[in-house]
């Protein structure tokens, strides 16, 4: 007996064989995050100056960056740190340490933590770059908010562009790690 689905499903399947079509894997929360994390992360000692911090934000066209005391995470510099703590003030960048302006001992994922982490954490904490690290809490990579969104806005398209102009929730104040 002709079932037009069971056909449907054979030509799906020749089709992503053959590299015709491009069948994306479904979403699962509790998906580890490790195929999200960002591995451009940038890493540098707490002891930098506020210049060299700046200057390596843009020169990789990255978000933050990762502070470290003997190899191991003691804060994070994001772009929203350097809006909220420096902009503004009269400083000097060649003088002034990193550590001063940093968000310290931030919190912090896995790569084998599940995304419903990362994103329950970032939604809780209102953080959109969450450092990675390993056991002996050495950086190993970085999630953020906007890699996750993305990845699941391609699963949920239709309600994400059908969300109201003017959602609901409010945005917490606080930023990074």
């Amino acid at each position: 007996m002709f079932d037009p689905i069971d056909d449907e499903i054979k030509i799906m399947d020749e089709q992503e064989v053959k590299g015709t079509i491009g069948l994306v894997r479904s979403i699962d929360l509790s998906d580890p995050i490790r195929e999200f994390a960002s591995k451009r992360h940038q890493i540098m000692p707490e002891t930098a100056t506020l210049q060299e911090v700046v200057n390596c934000l843009h020169d990789a066209h990255q978000p933050s960056v990762l502070l470290v005391k003997n190899d191991r995470l003691t804060g994070i510099f994001t772009e929203r740190d350097l809006l909220d703590k420096v902009a503004g003030r009269r400083l000097d960048f060649d003088r002034e340490i990193v550590r001063d302006f940093m968000t310290p001992d931030p919190q912090i994922l896995h790569l084998d933590d599940p995304i419903a982490y990362a994103l329950n954490l970032m939604v809780d904490g209102g953080f959109r770059t969450v450092p990675l690290i390993d056991e002996n809490r050495q950086p190993v990579g970085v999630i953020h908010q906007r890699t996750l969104l993305k990845h699941i806005a391609d699963y949920f398209h239709k309600e994400v562009l059908n969300l109201p102009p003017n959602p609901s929730r409010e945005s917490k104040k606080q930023h990074g790690g």
